[in-house]
């Protein structure tokens, strides 16, 4: 998250990568952390920009007793509904372990309801190239790690698709200029032929 971090920073967004524990803690004891890192933050407003897990964990932080300055959540890449290739590697003993504790989130998804006032920002990618892909047969289009379906949010105040990998959507300077735009909006730029 650093390279999307600085990309906001030098767009008017000082921002700071936020780091919690897949592997060793669960879902709650995650937002248990992000609860107080939030509460420390000296801001009159806040947004969150999440990738993969951090988007699931960030919108059942919103569903909790949240701090009221947080306007947006724009998530990148984040399976809301659960992911496919989650359930796959937990039915063995191994992908279990490499799922970690807060795996279950990710195999479920989270309940599809947010609190009013928060603006959501869906960023997914097509461009299907990864590890994943080795796992599970993918139903088209997906990132390589997650199926657009996957992400798809009906309450979201905009939704866009971008040619990129699930790791690319952090380094991608178009995801970046296009989460400064929903910052900035409350929508994205959308154009139809983006790279």
């Amino acid at each position: 998250m650093r390279t999307l971090c600085s990309r906001l920073d030098k767009r008017g967004y000082p921002a700071r990568a936020f780091s919690y524990r897949t592997l060793l803690d669960d879902t709650e004891r995650n937002i248990a952390t992000l609860t107080r890192y939030v509460a420390q933050i000296d801001a009159k407003h806040l947004h969150l920009v999440a990738h993969s897990l951090g988007g699931l964990l960030c919108w059942r932080y919103l569903q909790g007793a949240h701090d009221e300055r947080v306007r947006t959540l724009v998530m990148l890449g984040s399976p809301i509904r659960g992911s496919a290739v989650a359930r796959r590697l937990a039915a063995s003993p191994a992908g279990k372990l490499l799922l970690g504790r807060a795996g279950d989130t990710l195999e479920s998804g989270v309940p599809l309801t947010l609190p009013t006032g928060v603006r959501v920002g869906v960023i997914a990618g097509n461009l299907g190239v990864g590890l994943a892909r080795g796992i599970l047969r993918m139903s088209a289009p997906h990132d390589g790690t997650v199926q657009l379906t996957e992400t798809q949010v009906e309450r979201a105040n905009d939704s866009l698709t971008l040619p990129v990998s699930h790791t690319g959507l952090i380094f991608s300077s178009t995801v970046a200029e296009q989460v400064v735009h929903f910052l900035d909006t409350g929508r994205f730029r959308h154009v139809a032929s983006m790279r």
